[in-house]
């Protein structure tokens, strides 16, 4: 009878612990190229069919959003956050783990403007500049002006989202904005010119995300979801030209306008001892700018599978 009553307990409590649902978010935006191959593709699909997991995706998520999801149970795995949404959610102690890099992008994240006499970071003295404050363009911009000794209140700084920056640079509301992915081309395309890019000031960085208490019961699904991003990133390099067209369909972008932007995007996963090294530069800015009030060992936050 005892081991009757063992025998039901033991299989009750693994069928609570049976998966049938992992929640996901899809943005697509600046340029997620891995997200939109694995979901049109369906890698991760395909991963969790055999099991018999449904793969659910969420999405229009920002960081915060992202960051709420997560603490809530509703959604598993973010395949990809901004590093400063990710530190931010960390500081305030959300229980999650950075599970991988998703993207470095330097050299997607830039200052524009449409002033002929704006050329260089110098020349953004005294000027109305517009962008996401607490983000990696805010870092971009803070980093661009202490290169030459210019400090955030050398300018005149307004926190907008990235598409109201690119409508007040051409619109001339705006002296320059700190835009990325594809408003940068439509700035340019509109007469705005580059001031710099991030390269050298910022790595652009996205990380891949997990709840630690869905991490900690089910470490092979995310195991698995690693492999099937993988997959992604190695049918960009092995079919190009489906990955444009691909690209093209989900975002309204022509295949020219992504040749030209594709190359400032590194997909590798990887996390490698000089991302650590940038997370705890993005760690410090944030501090310093008071957007987090303490400082946390990241090295703590990062969960290699």
């Amino acid at each position: 009878m005892k081991k009757l009553l063992l025998l039901l307990l033991l299989t009750s409590c693994a069928q609570k612990n049976v998966l049938k649902e992992i929640n996901l978010t899809y943005v697509k935006t600046p340029l997620n190229v891995p997200a939109m191959v694995n979901v049109k593709r369906g890698f991760t699909t395909r991963a969790f069919a055999d099991q018999k997991i449904a793969v659910k995706y969420l999405t229009a998520f920002n960081g915060s959003q992202q960051i709420a999801a997560l603490a809530s149970g509703e959604v598993d795995i973010v395949p990809t956050m901004g590093d400063t949404s990710a530190i931010v959610g960390l500081a305030n102690k959300a229980d999650i783990k950075i599970i991988g890099i998703f993207g470095r992008s330097p050299k997607a994240f830039m200052i524009v403007s449409k002033d002929p006499t704006i050329k260089t970071i110098a020349d953004l003295k005294g000027k109305k500049i517009g962008g996401p404050k607490g983000s990696v363009l805010h870092q971009l911009l803070l980093a661009a002006l202490q290169s030459q000794n210019l400090k955030i209140d050398d300018v005149d700084f307004i926190s907008l989202g990235v598409q109201e920056g690119l409508t007040g640079v051409l619109s001339g509301d705006l002296d320059a904005a700190l835009l990325v992915g594809p408003a940068t081309m439509a700035a340019q395309k509109q007469g705005a010119q580059v001031i710099t890019t991030g390269e050298g000031f910022v790595d652009g960085k996205t990380v891949m995300v997990a709840r630690t208490d869905f991490l900690s019961k089910y470490p092979n699904v995310v195991k698995d979801f690693i492999k099937a991003h993988q997959q992604s990133v190695d049918f960009i390099t092995s079919n190009p030209e489906e990955t444009l067209q691909l690209v093209s369909e989900e975002t309204s972008l022509s295949i020219p306008q992504i040749q030209k932007m594709l190359p400032n995007y590194d997909f590798s996963p990887m996390i490698t001892q000089t991302d650590i090294d940038n997370l705890n530069k993005t760690q410090d800015f944030l501090f310093e700018q008071g957007l987090i009030e303490n400082k946390i060992d990241l090295k703590q936050a990062i969960h290699i599978l």
